[in-house]
């Protein structure tokens, strides 16, 4: 196999390398997590509209009625 892409490396340069992809794994895994809820959250917050103004409208009409809000 020919060693074009293969270098070698001295001993010291592969552990900084490691020691930097380490770093980097350790600080984005708290960050996908919630780039991972944020688009979820994107994606379902229509559904959820709909839902409020569907099921809820019902009650807050009553509820109007009921209690009406009045300005000062």
């Amino acid at each position: 196999m020919p060693t074009l892409f293969r270098k070698e490396y001295p001993r010291k340069s592969r552990a900084t390398e490691f020691l930097f992809l380490i770093l980097f794994i350790v600080l984005m895994t708290p960050i996908s997590p919630l780039i991972f809820v944020w688009v979820i959250g994107k994606i379902i917050e229509p559904v959820i509209e709909l839902y409020n103004d569907v099921v809820w409208a019902s009650f807050n009409t009553l509820h109007n009625k009921i209690n009406p809000y009045k300005e000062n």
